[in-house]
């Protein structure tokens, strides 16, 4: 037998090398699978509700899918060198040659693993789950404002394709007689869904009601009705009212929930929520939005939430498609994005104006000045994302503190809530970056987390209070010229307050 040409030797290392990969290719989706079957929750509601499996299992799936590609691809490609070598004895061709192309052929494999699961998802868009999928029965029922909170309230659901559930009926508390509102419906398709990709989201605006007002309402049709939920209306005139206020909900949207249970449990006055951003961690996952809605069952339809866009709630640039869908929000924003990523209301003698920290901050200022600049609110409250000045300095957002902190400082905001650094912190009175000297009030900035994503924070002689790990909700409460502000944790203690009065 003739001697192999070198040629033919690199030929046979390479089939050793894509052979040795293959295999530990098949054996490392096979081992995930078996893994996964005999480790992980019994069902995928299980596994929605564990933070934990709820991102381990894409991980799993990522490794399995990547693997059944590696090992086709290098079996492929090993079938095709042995053609071109198939008279040649391998035996030929030194051992220790084919032992370092087989070593490296497992390396190989391995790193390309870790490459995935790094950089998930690579291959497994198409394999997110929802663990709560639709059905012909409204749920995900939420209260939202589009336009005054005295006079309209918004009711959004969610039902699988087809459902005659789209109408609401209503009447104040105690009347016998219902009204109707139909719905505007939109249709969405998750292609990334490998289960209840379709669905219907409902939209139902309530006009002419009265203020200061409990009403009563049901979602459905003729033929079947939710059960009743209650709202009330904001008062005409300006009477003492109280507000919830909280940070990131992203991970960990089970123990987020309930910690918004255990916040109206305690503070059933709280007549809405205002939410910092990040509600979900991937928003362009519908998975991931309802895994959030179920979290907020038995809240959001009775009490509304007026949200602003985390960078994890948007869906690429500009693109925040399935938020915008969700909430349906005043339309009376900045001009430079798309509607209902700014926006502004007023409820009592409060004014509330909420921008979009992800992106354009100097293009909004002007529009933020606008609405500042015209109210003549007693209170006046910020909200956006990003913090203007952050528990840390990688997180330090400079344009968001030189363009809105400004504005703040001009107009005399009383507090700026935000969320991002996922901790827990309060300012001193600021103005022009410093702490206030007394003779001006200076601006609150506070930030706060309700999951279970933490970031560390470093010492910040702006800040009069900071806590790390630690989730809260936060209770305003406004009465007249008087403000009080207060911060509890998952066991409802007391963890941080202040009170603002002004002359």
């Amino acid at each position: 037998m003739s001697m192999p040409s070198k040629q033919e030797r690199w030929i046979v290392y390479a089939r050793w090398f894509l052979a040795s990969g293959g295999l530990l290719a098949v054996l490392a989706s096979a081992g995930t699978a078996i893994a996964a079957y005999y480790v992980a929750p019994a069902s995928d509601m299980e596994a929605g509700l564990n933070p934990i499996w709820n991102e381990a299992k894409y991980f799993v799936l990522d490794v399995q899918t990547g693997m059944v590609f590696t090992a086709a691809a290098t079996l492929i490609l090993w079938g095709m060198l042995r053609v071109l070598t198939w008279r040649l004895d391998a035996r030929a061709v030194p051992v220790r040659g084919r032992a370092i192309a087989t070593i490296l052929g497992l390396l190989a494999v391995c790193v390309f693993a870790r490459v995935i699961v790094k950089n998930h998802p690579v291959f497994v868009e198409t394999l997110r789950v929802t663990a709560f999928p639709s059905s012909e029965a409204p749920d995900q029922i939420t209260l939202t404002w589009a336009d005054s909170p005295d006079t309209t309230q918004s009711i959004q659901w969610r039902t699988a394709p087809g459902s005659p559930a789209v109408t609401v009926r209503y009447r104040t508390q105690g009347a016998t007689d219902w009204q109707t509102a139909d719905s505007t419906n939109e249709s969405f398709m998750a292609e990334n869904m490998a289960n209840d990709d379709k669905i219907e989201w409902h939209t139902a605006r309530l006009a002419d009601l009265q203020p200061g007002t409990g009403y009563e309402y049901e979602v459905g049709s003729e033929t079947a009705w939710s059960e009743t939920r209650k709202f009330t209306t904001a008062p005409a005139a300006s009477e003492a009212f109280s507000f919830m206020y909280l940070g990131d909900s992203q991970i960990g949207l089970q123990d987020y929930g309930n910690l918004l249970d255990v916040g109206y449990e305690a503070h059933p006055e709280a007549a809405f929520v205002i939410h910092a951003g990040d509600l979900v961690n991937r928003g362009c996952d519908r998975d991931d939005w309802d895994l959030f809605f179920h979290a907020s069952r038995n809240v959001f339809d009775q009490y509304p939430i007026m949200p602003t866009i985390g960078n994890h709630d948007d869906c690429g640039v500009e693109d925040p498609r399935l938020y915008i869908m969700y909430f349906d929000l005043p339309k009376n924003g900045s001009d430079v994005l798309s509607k209902e990523q700014t926006y502004a209301f007023t409820y009592g003698n409060a004014l509330f104006v909420t921008l979009n920290s992800n992106l354009k901050v100097e293009e909004q200022t002007p529009w933020l000045e606008e609405q500042l600049a015209h109210s003549d609110a007693e209170w006046k409250f910020l909200l956006w994302h990003h913090p203007a000045y952050a528990s840390r300095s990688v997180r330090d957002n400079p344009d968001v503190r030189k363009y809105w902190g400004a504005l703040a400082d001009k107009y005399g905001v009383d507090i700026v809530f935000q969320g991002h650094d996922h901790a827990y912190a309060r300012s001193k009175p600021i103005h022009d970056g410093q702490v206030a000297d007394g003779t001006i009030p200076g601006v609150i900035y506070v930030l706060a987390v309700s999951g279970t994503k933490f970031y560390d924070q470093d010492p910040n002689e702006l800040f009069e209070v900071g806590y790390e790990k630690m989730p809260t909700y936060q209770i305003i409460h406004v009465d007249g010229k008087t403000l009080r502000y207060e911060a509890y944790d998952i066991h409802n203690k007391l963890v941080d307050d202040f009170s603002l009065t002004k002359k």
